[in-house]
């Protein structure tokens, strides 16, 4: 009798969570990603959405001319890696501006890499019913990325509307570095969520927060 092998059923997730800006992958995943991107024509929107970048922010600066003293310029340092495969700028200060885009754009193929170590047909569908009660979670500039995922079908509608979500994180990051890196002076920070322990001295600690001059207080929620 011929023996027959069986593949094993790949495995889903119940929730997908994606995170907040952070350090880049290492070299070796950041090129494999660059060329997951190059090579695969599912993704074409999202190359065109790296070139399209430098137009986007020309537009933006027009539209809000507060936005001339933030760097738009790095964000042709997206297009140079797409073209050449490295980053003109150290990550470490690449401004929001490019960054979040960036991270958004990693976000995706990491994701898109994800689907297709399933090896299953409609792997996205799959996904999606799977997590139908957990959802696709995102912190920060990660909710983004959730959002892509959440509406999308397939490969194709991943990239579509992941080149909305690259625009929406270059004007996200634009304003955040109007706000801080590039006010004057330079704001190393421009929000902080403050929490205590029910019980703590309130008082003490409204009035650490109260004694630096440029902090505006939000109401507090107890």
């Amino acid at each position: 009798m011929a023996s027959s092998s069986r593949q094993p059923s790949a495995v889903f997730p119940s929730v997908l969570i994606f995170g907040p800006q952070n350090n880049l992958p290492s070299a070796e995943v950041l090129a494999e990603l660059r060329q997951d991107l190059v090579e695969n024509p599912r993704l074409k929107e999202l190359v065109k959405a790296i070139n399209d970048l430098p137009r986007v922010w020309e537009s933006l600066t027009k539209f809000d001319l507060s936005l001339n003293p933030v760097q738009g310029s790095s964000l042709g340092g997206l297009k140079q890696w797409l073209d050449e495969g490295v980053l003109p700028q150290n990550p470490a200060s690449m401004p929001n501006v490019s960054g979040l885009p960036l991270t958004v754009l990693l976000q995706i193929l990491l994701y898109v890499r994800y689907l297709n170590k399933l090896q299953v047909n409609d792997a996205q569908s799959h996904v999606i019913q799977h997590i139908k009660n957990g959802g696709a979670q995102g912190f920060c500039v990660g909710f983004l990325t959730a959002i892509v995922v959440s509406c999308s079908g397939d490969e194709r509608d991943i990239a579509k509307i992941g080149a909305v979500a690259m625009r929406l994180a270059t004007c996200v990051g634009a304003y955040v570095d109007q706000d801080g890196l590039f006010a004057y002076p330079p704001n190393k920070t421009s929000c902080i969520a403050v929490r205590w322990r029910t019980g703590s001295k309130e008082d003490e600690v409204l009035e650490i927060m109260q004694s630096y001059r440029d902090v505006r207080l939000p109401p507090i929620q107890t």
